[in-house]
């Protein structure tokens, strides 16, 4: 529990820096400053150490080798006890005992107590000698590591406020072609097409891809919306013709038999019109609001189902709650035939369909041989018509049931 909320803790201080390339980038600059001084600290503490002991065990040899030669005149073992210096005889009763053990002779470093001993033979006897240096009672030692380790950790910290105040304009700096390319993408549109950068870095071998690809996309819209135009001009021709020749039949004396199948085909046309009219308008980068024409959702609807052929065993179940609401006539009337449409053409046994307001939900059974299946290309054309106008759509498999739904008004007070 702790873990989590320190987690989300850290998450929660650390946004405002993900949401920014430049805070990022600076934070990594200081995290790198900061560890690099530790480093440069920790570098200097040691060679400042490794500097005394060396000064030390230099500083011990000179005055083992001058005992040495003091004892080589013969007048007795002579000894050193003087300020840091201290030496015992290796069979001096009052030897330490954190001494007793050194008997080879060389130099050696002690921890606890801090002290250096050096251990060799005095002339002319061979006289096992232990010399002991304590850089503590030494005056001039502390002073010397002191000034050296001040000196030293003064530079560093004088680097480190330099760092951490270069920090900010260095990550501008950093960030500003990455900037500059945003501004690039932002500005971008087919009538003003980005200018590569002239970098030979990274940064402008992305923004020579970005223009190239912005050259291939904007090429691809041309062409569609090229078939676009050229298609509806081409649908649009029969569409006229084959209404000019219903208008025509229509002047004629035709019985009620004749005039159903006339009516379907008037039907059909129309419905063609409008799905060419809603091609061209979803093509549009940007689009004109819905039509001015309202009709009432339920009529619709029903003028909808009626023109679609509903399957003998299939079960129909439809209601219709509060006050009647007028939608857009062209663009409702291809929501309500594709939702329709799809539902008859995937439903196993019923399709369920409540109007509430303006809000629109249609369901349908799925088949069991078909699980995965339920909604069709129709789909698409109503989801894509939704997006364009603003109204919530939400399509879902639950269960064996596929169900979608539409708001034609998200203010209606029947809907929320």
């Amino acid at each position: 529990m702790l873990t989590r909320q320190l987690a989300d803790l850290i998450q929660r201080a650390s946004l405002p820096i993900r949401q920014s390339l430049r805070r990022q980038v600076m934070a990594i600059i200081i995290a790198a400053i900061v560890i690099s001084s530790g480093l440069m600290l920790m570098l200097t503490w040691a060679a400042t150490e490794t500097a005394a002991d060396s000064f030390i065990e230099r500083q011990l040899q000179m005055t083992l080798t001058q005992l040495q030669a003091k004892n080589q005149q013969g007048n007795g073992l002579q000894l050193l006890n003087d300020g840091p210096w201290h030496s015992w005889a290796a069979d001096d009763p009052e030897l330490p005992r954190y001494l007793v053990r050194f008997r080879e002779p060389g130099i050696y470093e002690l921890g606890h107590p801090k002290v250096h001993v050096a251990v060799a033979a005095m002339p002319p006897s061979d006289t096992l000698v232990l010399l002991q240096y304590e850089p503590d009672r030494d005056p001039w030692q502390p002073a010397y590591a002191n000034d050296a380790r001040q000196i030293l950790f003064g530079l560093i910290l004088i680097l480190l406020v330099v760092g951490l105040l270069l920090a900010k304009p260095l990550a501008g700096w950093i960030v500003t072609p990455v900037l500059a390319l945003k501004r690039q993408v932002d500005t971008a549109s087919p009538n003003l097409p980005p200018q590569p950068l002239d970098r030979p870095d990274e940064i402008g071998q992305l923004s020579a891809s970005f223009h190239q690809a912005f050259t291939r996309t904007t090429q691809f819209i041309e062409r569609e919306q090229q078939f676009t135009r050229y298609a509806s001009h081409e649908l649009r021709t029969p569409v006229t013709v084959i209404q000019g020749a219903l208008e025509l039949l229509q002047l004629q004396p035709l019985t009620p038999a004749q005039r159903r199948p006339l009516a379907r085909v008037e039907q059909a046309n129309r419905d063609m019109s409008s799905l060419i009219t809603t091609f061209l308008e979803l093509g549009r980068e940007q689009g004109s609001p819905p039509s001015a024409n309202q009709v009432d959702l339920t009529g619709c609807l029903e003028a909808a189902l009626s023109n679609l052929p509903v399957p003998p065993t299939l079960q129909i179940d439809w209601r219709a709650r509060g006050a009647p609401r007028t939608v857009p006539e062209q663009e409702a009337w291809i929501v309500c035939h594709n939702l329709l449409r799809n539902a008859l053409a995937y439903a196993d046994c019923k399709v369920t369909i409540r109007i509430r307001g303006s809000l629109l939900w249609v369901s349908n059974d799925i088949p069991a041989s078909t699980p995965d299946s339920g909604y069709g290309f129709g789909q698409e054309i109503v989801q894509r018509l939704c997006h364009r106008y603003g109204w919530p759509f939400r399509g879902r498999l639950s269960g064996k049931r596929y169900q979608t739904l539409v708001v034609f008004n998200a203010c209606d007070p029947d809907v929320t």
